[in-house]
């Protein structure tokens, strides 16, 4: 792992079940300069990820005659693990990772939800480097992961103390992390991860515009990164708004609901570490007029709006 790496040429791969954890995930670590960013929902995706990405290092000293053997490399610089990977979980594939890789050369941050952050005793075991209770922010996940990229010998996750928080206790060359303050984002509740068999293959942009349905809000529970106190999303509400080039920053339309439906459309962009996303009226022609519609959530803007050039839409006629 390169010291001299900037966040932006480095690879970063998100395991997760959770849709909605790794897109949020991925919103963050975009706030943080990284650009190459991939995500798999399964064991199976991980592995061919991984697999695409290591090869055969030789080594110095069997270059110059040496009797050492070759090494395995990845050109992954972190990976981010949940607890929740079909079929079998996280802690299952972190020791399969840790079989191919050490805990210096491919650091793995290990998250769960807090009541799953009783696993973080046996992913410590296991071989992660450090771990994170879900739902945080790009400054809890930048705390995290700077110690994991610098270089060197990564820390690794020694021992554990669930007072007060649930969250990871002492670890190798690291301080304590603080207790959360008290306007930090509630915690999801606890779901079970999607078996294998409910994977469907992708479908066409009309089939997908015939499939969208109109997203439900409920009364109760919390959100991952939630922040919009009037409407509430988890994990069981599809993220509908897909990222354009790693960033929000396009032609997005929202559900109305008139008869025989419809579609509001605007310029939705998104200023870099950001908490809302900016919505811009349109001219006839489709193009922003520069004047500010309204702001909402990023929460709110992930399951509800779309990107118009991926379920098709009128206004993209008029371009």
């Amino acid at each position: 792992m390169a010291v001299d790496k900037s966040h932006a040429q480095m690879k970063v791969l998100i395991i997760d079940g959770h849709e909605t954890s790794r897109h949020v995930i991925a919103i963050l670590l975009h706030k943080l300069g990284f650009k190459n960013i991939l995500e798999a929902k399964t064991k199976a995706e991980a592995e061919k990820i991984v697999e695409e990405r290591t090869r055969k290092s030789e080594g110095m000293n069997v270059l110059m005659g040496g009797s050492g053997g070759a090494t395995t490399v990845c050109d992954l610089d972190l990976i981010i693990l949940d607890k929740d990977v079909p079929p079998d979980g996280g802690i299952i594939y972190l020791g399969q990772l840790r079989y191919q890789f050490d805990a210096g050369s491919l650091p793995v941050l290990f998250t769960a939800m807090k009541d799953g952050a009783d696993q973080f005793s046996l992913a410590g075991s296991a071989g992660a480097n450090d771990t994170l209770v879900k739902p945080f922010t790009h400054e809890k996940l930048s705390a995290k992961i700077e110690p994991l990229l610098g270089g060197g010998k990564a820390p690794v996750v020694q021992s554990f103390s669930f007072g007060g928080g649930g969250g990871a206790g002492a670890k190798k060359e690291r301080p304590k992390p603080e207790q959360a303050k008290s306007g930090a984002p509630p915690s999801m509740s606890p779901k079970k991860p999607a078996p294998p068999s409910d994977e469907k293959p992708p479908v066409s942009a009309p089939k997908k515009r015939k499939e969208k349905q109109k997203l439900k809000t409920k009364a109760g529970g919390a959100s991952f990164q939630r922040r919009d106190a009037k409407k509430v999303f988890t994990e069981d509400d599809p993220v509908t708004a897909t990222l354009k080039d790693g960033k929000i920053d396009g032609l997005y339309h929202v559900d109305v609901d008139v008869a025989g439906g419809g579609e509001n459309c605007f310029w939705a962009t998104q200023e870099e570490g950001a908490d809302m996303v900016k919505l811009y009226y349109l001219t006839a022609k489709g193009k922003s007029t520069g004047m500010l519609a309204k702001e909402i959530s990023l929460d709110e803007f992930m399951h509800t709006f779309y990107l118009c050039e991926e379920y098709g839409c009128g206004i993209l006629d008029r371009l």
